[in-house]
């Protein structure tokens, strides 16, 4: 059992009952081998009394340590209490002269809340923030835009700062060791946590590094490549000098070797890397009797397509040369059936020779249906005129034909002027004149004056 200080208790009936069992357990054991009697009750009084014993003392040091350990524990925490409490000041004051020495701060004892955690006055920490950004910010800008040389001259200033703070680091803690006699041993911890807080080490390695990659790293490793020449041409550039005759087969089969690659491998890279014809060429090749279909196939497996698609390939580049000249044939078969030069019967066995699906073939012929019912032919101005002078058609024939020729209202006004004067009777003009006066009023629209003169009877 535990109490409520969790210490352990003495429980003397507990201990006896686990030796108990263990006895009872022995006791069975041996008795189960055919033990005599006497040698199993000695053996398991002898163990079940030492568990009993072991339990006992066990208990008892336990207790004594926790109860021994919990008094010295709060004894030291009360003096470290009374310790802080006592020197609060002291220390706080110390501790913002350290770091004014370090970054040149202007921090007091008051504004420190050492020892009494860092959340305990946010106001505090706010003023310190303050003191050591606004030496930083004060220092290298100011909050404004930094140019390249301002940046230049900020690297060395934090170079500098950086040294000044270690050489002030080494000084404060000899001197705190120097003038305590060797009490406060532990001193240089406040410099190394102020550093390590700020990121002071890490900071002044990002300040440096381009510093170090520009002007050693960069150049150092240009005269390191111009001395040792380690760098060596790619297995496209090798297949390259030894297709033009600048390296023989022997220096490419050896520079491969030197990349890595495996003698089985060299004749793969070899022809991997080997300029191919495209397949336009090939079949520009094939049409001309060059090489065959089965050389076409063969380089179109050089490429990395399997020879079932490469056959497909050629093929689907044949048809798509006969589409072309078949869409040819149909837009010529299109417009002579349209216009009556072959019949239906040419136009039925051109299409049944076509490559093109029975859909493809239905939107075709409904494509040329309306095209054969759809007039693309009109009367020309002149027609018009004469068949209106001549009686042949109405004067609303002359308004239709203008709207489908998208003539504008000037370009009517001045065709309609044209016709007015063809017309041969005086009676005829006064109809016409009258007609066009009504379409123009109708449509909100001004009368010439002509018209106007035109529509009254002549006495």
């Amino acid at each position: 059992m535990a109490n409520d200080s969790n210490i352990p208790t003495l429980d003397f009936d507990a201990a006896k009952t686990a030796a108990q069992n263990l006895h009872d357990t022995l006791y069975s054991l041996f008795a189960s081998w055919s033990a005599p009697g006497w040698l199993a009750e000695m053996i398991a009084s002898s163990m079940g009394g030492i568990a009993f014993c072991v339990a006992f003392l066990v208990l008892l040091v336990m207790q004594a340590v926790i109860a021994i350990g919990s008094w010295v524990a709060g004894a030291f925490l009360e003096a470290i209490g009374t310790a802080r409490d006592e020197n609060k000041d002291n220390i706080n004051n110390l501790l913002a002269e350290t770091v004014n020495e370090m970054l040149g701060t202007d921090l007091s004892g008051s504004q420190l809340n050492a020892g009494s955690g860092g959340a305990a006055d946010m106001d505090s920490n706010q003023q310190i923030g303050n003191s050591i950004l606004g030496l930083f910010e004060g220092t290298f800008g100011g909050g404004g835009p930094v140019s390249p040389d301002q940046g230049a001259e900020n690297a060395r200033k934090f170079a500098g700062f950086a040294v000044n703070f270690a050489t002030s680091q080494g000084f404060l803690s000899i001197l705190a060791e120097a003038a305590s006699i060797g009490f406060l041993k532990e001193f240089h911890e406040l410099p190394d946590g102020l550093m390590r807080s700020l990121g002071l080490s890490r900071l002044q390695r990002i300040a440096l590094q381009p510093l170090i990659q520009n002007a050693i790293q960069k150049p150092y490793q240009k005269y390191c490549m111009s001395q040792y020449r380690p760098t060596t041409i790619s297995e496209g550039q090798l297949v390259k000098a030894l297709h033009s005759g600048q390296m023989d087969q022997a220096s490419v089969t050896t520079a491969l070797q030197q990349l890595g690659y495996p003698d089985e491998l060299i004749d793969f890279v070899l022809t991997d890397f080997a300029t191919k014809l495209g397949l336009t060429d090939l079949v520009l090749l094939l049409l001309n009797g060059d090489i065959t279909e089965q050389d076409v196939i063969n380089n179109l497996t050089l490429t990395g397509i399997p020879e079932s698609q490469a056959t497909l390939q050629l093929k689907a580049t044949e048809l798509s040369k006969v589409q072309s000249q078949q869409n040819a044939l149909l837009t010529w078969a299109e417009d002579q059936y349209a216009n009556g030069f072959i019949t239906q019967d040419q136009w039925n066995s051109i299409l049944q020779n076509l490559m093109m699906s029975d859909l493809e073939e239905a939107a075709v012929r409904a494509r040329v249906g309306w095209k054969q019912e759809t007039p693309t032919k009109s009367l020309s101005f002149a027609d018009v005129k004469a068949a209106i002078v001549d009686n042949v058609v109405t004067f609303d024939y002359l308004d239709t034909w203008f709207s489908h020729q998208h003539y504008d209202s000037q370009a009517q006004n001045v065709l309609s002027w044209q016709v007015l004067q063809a017309i041969k009777t005086a009676e005829q003009k006064v109809q016409f004149a009258q007609y066009k006066a009504q379409v123009l009023r109708a449509a909100n629209k001004p009368v010439p004056p002509w018209i106007a003169a035109a529509e009254q009877p002549i006495p």
